[in-house]
C-alpha cells in the first residue's frame, strides 16, 4: 500500500444474470494520493463486471508492472489483466504477453477519442484484448457513490449494470470498442474451429457485443466456451 494511501471498504452484493453468478464481496481498496475517486470507482466497476474470488486489486498507481486488477490461477498464471484508463500500446502488449486475457476500461471522453483513434490499429493486432469505455456522465454519477465505507448492490443483465446504495441508484452501460478476436479464440485459445454467432439486435452503434460462442463439441467444450464469453463480460445464451 502506498504511503499516504486512503483506505476504502466496500461490501458489494453482485447479481450477475449474464454469468449466472451471485456473490457478496468484502473489498479493501487503497486509493493512492494521486488517484481520483472517479478512477477508484471505475476499479470497483471493473471488479463487478468480472467478480470472482480470485479477482483482486493491484497494489496501486505507485507499483509499476501491475494492473488495476488481475486474476491469478492456482499455477500462478495470470488469467485476467485489467487496466483502467488509457494505457499506451507498449504497456498493453506487455500485459498481453503476461496474461491470457486483457481488458481496458477507458474513461475521460476528451482523452478516450484521440487515444482510441491513435491506437486502434495497433490494438486490433492484439487478439486477446477487450476495450470498453464509460461515458463521462456515468463516471461522475458513479464517483458520487464513493465513501470510506460503501455498501453497494449491483445487478448485471445484457451487459448493463444497475448500481445502488442507500441513497441513489444508477445505470451504467459501457461502450464496447473491441472484443477478443475470433482468430485469437480459434488459433490460440481453443486451437480448433470456433464460431461466434447470435449477435443481439441491441448492438452498440460503435461496436459489437459478443452474445454467445458455439462449438460443435459436447458439454465440456460448451462449458469452456461459456466461461470465456462470460469472463469477457459478455452475456451468454445457451
Amino acid at each position: 500500500m502506498a504511503l499516504g494511501a486512503t483506505v476504502y471498504k466496500a461490501t458489494i452484493d453482485v447479481s450477475d444474470l449474464d454469468r449466472d453468478s451471485y456473490g457478496n464481496y468484502v473489498l479493501t481498496i487503497a486509493r493512492h494520493p494521486s488517484e481520483t475517486e472517479e478512477r477508484l470507482m471505475l476499479r470497483v466497476l471493473a471488479f463487478c463486471r468480472l467478480a470472482g474470488e480470485r479477482l483482486e486489486f493491484g497494489r496501486g498507481l505507485s507499483t509499476e508492472g501491475e494492473p488495476a486488477l488481475w486474476e491469478i490461477d492456482d499455477t500462478g498464471a495470470i488469467v485476467q489483466w485489467i487496466e483502467v484508463g488509457c494505457p499506451d500500446v507498449k504497456q498493453v502488449r506487455k500485459a498481453a504477453g503476461r496474461s491470457e486475457h486483457v481488458q481496458i476500461v477507458a474513461y475521460g471522453e476528451d482523452r478516450v477519442e484521440p487515444w482510441w483513434e491513435g491506437n486502434k490499429g495497433d490494438f486490433a493486432k492484439i487478439g486477446k484484448l477487450t476495450v470498453v469505455s464509460v461515458p463521462d456522465d456515468q463516471v461522475t454519477a458513479l464517483a458520487s457513490m464513493a465513501s470510506r465505507n460503501m455498501k453497494l448492490a449491483v445487478t448485471i443483465q445484457d451487459g448493463i449494470l444497475w448500481i445502488s446504495d442507500d441513497r441513489d441508484s444508477l445505470q451504467i452501460e459501457v461502450t464496447v470498442l473491441q472484443t477478443e478476436h475470433e482468430r485469437f479464440l480459434t488459433e490460440e485459445h481453443f486451437k480448433r474451429p470456433t464460431f461466434v454467432t447470435d449477435y443481439p439486435e441491441t448492438v452498440s452503434r460503435r461496436a459489437v457485443r459478443m452474445q454467445s460462442i458455439h462449438s460443435s463439441r459436447a458439454s465440456p467444450s460448451m462449458a469452456k466456451l461459456r466461461w470465456l464469453s462470460l469472463s469477457m463480460g459478455m452475456p451468454w445464451r445457451s
